[in-house]
């Protein structure tokens, strides 16, 4: 029998004044899943993360933790009640207790030894035991950012709640923290929710993504499924370029200036939805022609792949995504097409 989903939210509504923050979601998560928030600024992903932890209340619509109400019309647990985990983007430590107060703080036994022995054994596990007696003001952001993850864990919380947690990380030390996090999480079986506007973060992290637009849930679903075929041209107005191609049905398919796509390939509004995993590049010294001429406007090393904004003979501007051993000449003639 399939166990129940340890976070279900049916139908849940929330409005500030006459700004509708969240519009009639539903949305359900299972243990050791980690579900992802995507949208932009203002679609109500914060606010969602809010109404599941108790710290605001929703207008309509239920809310159920492990199978228990914990908000509709007749009922609301505070917050402290809610067996939720709560991490924030400043990571908000204590900043008069060390390390492992911080931990402990969190604990309903925290003076006994089991706790105690508890708290070490969840620093240690992100690598941090011997930071315990330290003060919050010498860590890194890395380092506090993994103290608050074990503090929201000390509690052990059935739902952990992550509100942009990584934003404040530079580069190198984001990708780390994020690993290490995401592993304990996981090891941890608790179901996650976390909260970003990073369409790459969120492919990188999750099992399943919602994507939220002005408090409406979008789409819903694997990672891999909402990114391969997505719904809605607003999946552009995160940071993951999406490719407009103006596009006409033809037969089994659709023409468009760069090739052809098969049928079940997303069109709004007269144009195709493409990732730029969906485009490819050619060096122009095949024998046959094929693709349209471009030229490349900028070029963005993402580690094993390098990001093209080529210009297509026309003026259309496109992104592609490439995984090439050797980088093309800066003087070669290149043409872009659908794979």
């Amino acid at each position: 029998m399939t166990a129940e989903p340890l976070i279900q939210i049916n139908r849940v509504s929330h409005s500030f004044g006459r700004i509708r923050a969240v519009r009639d979601v539903t949305l359900s998560v299972d243990a050791g899943e980690i579900h992802c928030l995507l949208g932009p600024s203002g679609s109500g992903k914060s606010t969602l993360l809010r109404l599941i932890a108790g710290l605001q209340r929703q207008d309509s619509g239920e809310i159920r933790i492990a199978g228990e109400i914990v908000s509709d019309a007749s009922v609301h647990r505070e917050a402290e009640s809610r067996t939720v985990g709560f991490v924030f983007q400043d990571f908000a430590l204590f900043p008069h207790l060390t390390v492992l107060r911080n931990v402990l703080f969190g604990m309903a036994a925290r003076r006994s030894r089991m706790s105690r022995d508890h708290a070490m054994k969840l620093l240690d596990s992100v690598g941090l035991a011997d930071r315990s007696s330290s003060m919050p003001h010498i860590l890194s952001g890395g380092e506090q950012q993994r103290v608050a993850l074990v503090r929201a864990l000390a509690a052990s919380p059935k739902v952990m709640l992550l509100d942009e947690p990584f934003s404040n990380l530079d580069a190198k030390r984001r990708a780390e923290v994020r690993d290490t996090t995401l592993s304990v999480l996981r090891q941890s079986d608790v179901a996650t929710v976390m909260v970003t506007h990073d369409a790459a973060e969120a492919k990188l992290c999750s099992d399943r993504i919602s994507l939220l637009e002005r408090g409406e849930m979008i789409v819903s679903g694997p990672a891999g499924e909402v990114f391969a075929q997505p719904a809605t041209s607003s999946l552009s107005a995160s940071e993951e370029p999406i490719n407009l191609i103006p596009a006409v049905q033809s037969g089994t398919g659709f023409t468009t200036q760069l090739g052809s796509a098969p049928l079940d390939t997303t069109l709004v509004d007269g144009q195709l939805l493409l990732r730029p995993e969906q485009l490819e590049l050619l060096v122009d010294h095949a024998e046959e022609e094929r693709g349209c001429p471009c030229s490349t406007e900028t070029k963005t090393r993402e580690g094993a792949t390098t990001l093209y904004r080529v210009r297509v003979d026309g003026g259309l501007l496109v992104y592609v995504r490439c995984l090439w051993t050797m980088q093309p000449p800066d003087d070669a003639v290149l043409r872009v097409q659908i794979r």
